[in-house]
């Protein structure tokens, strides 16, 4: 996992399985807010799978940063496992092809707390 800070932008680049290992969703969160980030942008292309664990923390993640006020979205291969488990959690979660896609998408606003 490497991060990177640009502008309103705070990408996160997953690599290997997503098992809820790492930091937790706070920390990222914390850290994307102090950044001055508007969004976290959470690349997860070459993850080769997310086990239950991985998806709680994902959860989690959405979570916090829409407690913090900031906006979530997520590159994940098409037609991959982990695009199809996580359009099956129906979490309204922002799904992009690619990291520049998901970058230049337009800003939505954060959602606020569990609906």
């Amino acid at each position: 996992m490497t991060t990177e800070h640009a502008g309103r932008v705070f990408l996160l680049r997953w690599d290997g399985p997503l098992d809820g290992s790492g930091p937790t969703p706070s920390q990222v969160a914390a850290s994307a807010v102090c950044a001055g980030a508007r969004f976290l942008l959470l690349d997860l292309l070459r993850v080769p799978f997310a086990d239950s664990g991985g998806l709680r923390w994902l959860l989690a993640l959405t979570s916090e940063s829409a407690a913090a006020g900031i906006g979530l979205r997520i590159a994940v291969r098409p037609g991959g496992k982990v695009r199809r488990n996580l359009e099956l959690l129906r979490a309204g979660l922002e799904l992009h092809e690619s990291v520049a896609r998901a970058w230049k998408a337009p800003l939505r606003a954060a959602r606020r707390g569990p609906e």
